[in-house]
């Protein structure tokens, strides 16, 4: 079913739609950091959601006293992963933007079609130890907004430049809706399309070929055809 510590996707609404309602003895918050972090980790296994969100809040404000960054990283991982089990959605949504700052930085949550910016697609030597946090936030809270097309897109772009994979070509991502702003530097950036012009030709007046017809192509082949 997963675990609210695993280091790997994990889809909250299965662990919803589990829960089991049960009497829990009301939980006494430890007082030093590693004591919550042994607390943090029974309740879990128990799967006393609302008491580990009270041991999740307590420790990562003592671990970011006592300058405890892994331990933070981590902990604010868990406390999205429980408040979007209890169904807390917005403080849920703040939990795994807090995440993705204090892992990556600021520029890696979105707030608009210009937080899209070649700093953040640049490819820079960050750790894909969390990558998976940038496709789990978007299937346990950005998947149920209406219009979330361009958000969508921002985070599953960092992600697969954090993990060193070429964007034009990992499935299920919808390049058209990359912002006008960026477009013509991102595809300079990382393609041949301005090299290229088969990418750019009507698709009726060139040969029949699988390497015309790659997903690398037709996802190029889109943002021109969107470019208004």
């Amino acid at each position: 079913m997963g675990s609210l510590f695993q280091l790997s996707l994990l889809a909250a609404s299965r662990l919803r739609n589990t829960r089991k309602t049960r009497y829990f003895p009301k939980y006494t918050l430890s007082s030093t950091v590693d004591a919550l972090w042994r607390d943090l980790q029974a309740l879990s296994q128990l799967e006393n959601y609302a008491a580990v969100k009270e041991c999740a809040e307590a420790l990562l404000e003592q671990g970011r006293k006592e300058g405890r960054g892994r331990l933070v990283e981590r902990v604010s991982l868990v406390l999205a992963r429980a408040l979007n089990v209890l169904g807390e959605a917005a403080e849920s949504e703040k939990a795994y933007k807090n995440t993705l700052e204090v892992v990556f930085g600021r520029e890696f949550v979105y707030v608009s079609p210009y937080s899209f910016n070649l700093e953040v697609f640049s490819g820079r030597s960050l750790s894909p130890e969390y990558s998976f946090v940038f496709e789990e936030f978007v299937a346990n809270v950005v998947a149920n907004r209406r219009n979330r097309a361009v958000e969508e897109l921002f985070y599953r772009m960092a992600q697969v430049h954090i993990e060193k994979k070429d964007a034009w070509t990992v499935p299920g991502i919808e390049m058209e809706h990359l912002p006008q702003h960026i477009r013509e530097a991102y595809l300079e950036m990382s393609t041949e399309a301005f090299s290229r012009p088969e990418y750019l030709q009507e698709m009726s007046t060139l040969p029949i070929s699988n390497a015309l017809n790659s997903r690398l192509v037709r996802n190029i082949r889109s943002v021109f055809s969107t470019g208004g």
